[in-house]
């Protein structure tokens, strides 16, 4: 065997071997921890930095070291709190200037599980801030999971690296015979080539992506759509820093007033489409309480008429509640301006976040049995009722499924849906069920196995003809 094409297999070995660590790597969780203040709570307005017990008193930030692969990130608080997450630069830019430039920001959330993709192996640093009046205690769990995309790219460059030494191991070079022989091998180049193609063919097919247009009145609204957010309690709290086991639930009104209900199983949001005609829809809408305490019960409904394209709310008398939010144009592009409030003379508008910082698309899976591809809102701005919003007063870091336009996660906050019940809600889902067909879902096990697998598969399949051929060639 020619020095060449034993280093070419010794390189597929070294690829191959990598690959499958790298494979067994991704069923084993890594960088868990949990950080956070919920026994004292975070102050009003302030931030979670600490400070050095002696002189310099600077701000200093806990640092975890995070592998590339996709991390799940469970905020646990009491209140409404913004989480970011800083890159090394990014935690020397706030600390140095007080500018925030976060790889991730996950904005006025609650009780949330989020996830976000790590590209490089740094250290990151989780800021968390208290935009409310109150003490903030929160947790937040961190897990990674998935495959280490570094360590899978470095495998994949050694094994074809290698795969393409050992094919050129094969291509004779000189005069005379060795020309001879250049004759007898050609099928073996074709053959090489071929399955290198069909490697990179499977390797594209993979990264396919399909494209819609805008839609302002949604296509999915028929008779007999509904959405049910659940917002039954599934987090842990305290009070008085002792840990509260029984599950309460405080419905507040418009009007100031407020029931609390004890020992309560569940607490449901619903609106169902109960008439179209063209663009004009009627809802009903209704919020239930149920508790194992009979007088604990709380259930209230009404309906409303909704212009399915500018997503005004009216009561069945004509009186005109606002424009809700529970949906809105669906497949928007990153950046695209879209109207939340118009009630002349004011407006509320805010731009559509649809990419992560590094251009991938965002998805979730935090209130949806699957991971979905998700749009998000920032830089809210406006009048309402004649006062100014903003992110945290208006409608907060709501979560849109990107192919429908539909509502599925986040803080809701002076919803129009709302304000027809007498109701003043601050709190995120936990979970919703819907009739309505949302866009492909995000596959869990993702592109890396299957690129793994096809080389894995392809070089072991190339390596054996490439060897199976020389070796009948020789004993001829």
């Amino acid at each position: 065997m020619k020095p060449l094409t034993k280093a070419g297999i010794i390189l597929i070995v070294i690829g191959l071997s990598f690959l499958v660590s790298t494979l067994y790597r991704s069923t084993s969780e890594s960088g868990n921890f949990s950080t956070g203040t919920m026994m004292s709570g975070l102050e009003p307005n302030a931030w979670n930095v600490e400070w050095n017990a002696s002189l310099p008193y600077t701000p200093r930030f806990l640092k975890y070291f995070l592998i590339p692969r996709e991390h799940r990130m469970d905020i646990q608080t009491n209140t409404v709190i913004d989480v970011y997450v800083l890159d090394s630069e990014g935690a020397q830019l706030w600390l140095a200037e007080g500018k925030l430039e976060p790889t991730f920001s996950f904005e006025g959330v609650r009780q949330q599980v989020v996830t976000f993709n790590i590209y490089n192996r740094d250290d990151y640093s989780f800021l968390v801030h208290n935009p409310s009046a109150d003490n903030a205690p929160y947790t937040l769990t961190v897990n990674g999971y998935g495959i280490e995309t570094d360590l899978l790219y470095l495998s994949l460059i050694i094994t074809v690296f290698g795969a393409v030494v050992t094919i050129v191991s094969f291509i004779p070079r000189g005069s005379g015979r060795r020309k001879q022989s250049l004759a007898n091998k050609k099928t073996v180049l074709p053959a090489a080539v071929l399955a290198i193609l069909m490697l990179s063919l499977s390797t594209a097919s993979c990264a396919a992506q399909f494209q819609a247009s805008s839609i302002l009145a949604p296509s999915w609204m028929k008779e007999g759509t509904y959405v049910n957010y659940d917002f039954t309690q599934t987090g842990k709290s305290y009070s008085n820093g002792v840990l509260d086991t029984s599950k309460s639930h405080t419905v507040y009104f418009l009007n100031g007033t407020r029931i609390q209900s004890r020992n309560v199983t569940s607490v449901i949001f619903r609106w169902e489409c109960t008439n179209l005609k063209e663009n004009m829809a009627t809802l009903d809408v209704s919020y239930s309480v149920t508790s194992d305490l009979a007088s604990d019960n709380f259930y209230t409904s009404t309906l409303v008429d909704v212009d399915i394209a500018n997503r005004r709310v009216s009561f069945q008398d004509g009186t005109l509640i606002g424009t809700t939010n529970f949906w809105l144009p669906s497949s928007p592009a990153d950046g695209q301006e879209i109207m939340l409030w118009d009630v002349p003379p004011d407006k509320v508008t805010a731009t559509v976040r649809a990419k992560q910082p590094n251009g991938e698309d965002l998805f979730t899976g935090q209130t949806l049995e699957e991971p979905q591809r998700i749009f998000m809102l920032q830089n809210i701005t406006g009048t309402m009722n004649g006062e100014e919003v903003n992110e945290a007063t208006f409608w907060g870091g709501g979560m849109y499924e990107y192919d429908t336009g539909l509502y599925v996660g986040g803080p809701i906050r002076r919803d129009s849906l709302f304000t027809a019940l007498g109701i003043d809600n601050s709190d995120s889902p936990n979970s919703m069920t819907t009739n309505v067909e949302m866009g492909p879902a995000k596959i869990v096990i993702n592109w890396g196995y299957v690129l793994g697998l096809a080389a894995f598969v392809g070089s072991i399949i190339l390596v054996a003809a490439l060897l199976l051929i020389k070796r009948r060639r020789q004993r001829r």
